[in-house]
């Protein structure tokens, strides 16, 4: 076969150290507690205003200046702080990177919507915009995971055609236009194009194909 890419192991090497995988779980974490907490606010502050008028209280909110309610102070807990969590994250990216991101957006929308008298609405914009999150980092995780078990499986050495004769070189020299040679049983170290013979591969961990699948001359293998 013939590479088409000098593509080594090393670039496949996404391996995070501890802080950064600390964070991440930190992070997933914090995203799954917002998204019940405004979950279980969007349901109990519905019900009590829906069945129990709020379940008013015998006190008057100074800053709003109306009569408390039971379900007024649930929502407003948990919307400003969701809010202000994901304010500092929108106001971080402002100040360091000098860009406006969706977590900046989506306070001011959630916040925004609380200061009109619109809490379901804040909670319930809230509460997805947190879930969404949560999966978003579940998915990467998942994908960081799928790399990395790929990246086990890269042979060190490729074994080269050069005038003819065999070599035996590491991947990391092998360079585009290089004809190797791989041998029933071996794994595929490099991507590339079949040249000469043909096999059945198996190609499972890069397509998901569940069988191993005829290639001949002119078709692509990935390593």
């Amino acid at each position: 076969m013939r590479i088409h890419d000098s593509y080594t192991g090393d670039c496949m090497n996404s391996n995070v150290n501890e802080l950064e995988e600390f964070e991440e779980s930190t992070n997933k974490k914090t995203w799954i507690i917002l998204a019940l907490a405004l979950g279980l606010t969007i349901i109990v502050g519905g019900l009590l205003d829906l069945f129990a008028q709020g379940i008013p209280l015998d006190f008057i909110i100074p800053i709003l200046n109306e009569t408390a309610t039971l379900s007024l102070i649930i929502y407003h807990v948990s919307v400003i702080t969701a809010g202000l969590y994901i304010g500092f994250i929108g106001i971080r990216a402002l100040v360091i990177e000098k860009r406006f991101s969706v977590e900046f957006l989506m306070a001011v929308a959630g916040l925004g919507a609380a200061y009109l008298d619109f809490l379901f609405e804040a909670a319930s914009v809230l509460f997805l915009y947190s879930l969404a999150e949560y999966f978003e980092g579940y998915i990467e995780d998942r994908a960081r995971k799928t790399v990395e078990k790929l990246s086990k499986f890269m042979p060190d050495e490729a074994r080269v055609i050069i005038d003819g004769a065999e070599k035996n070189v590491s991947v990391r020299e092998v360079s585009k236009g290089t004809t190797i040679m791989v041998k029933p049983g071996e794994r595929i170290p490099l991507d590339g194009a079949v040249v000469e013979g043909f096999s059945h591969v198996d190609q499972s961990l890069v397509t998901g194909e569940s069988l191993p699948i005829i290639k001949k001359i002119g078709d692509p293998v990935y390593a």
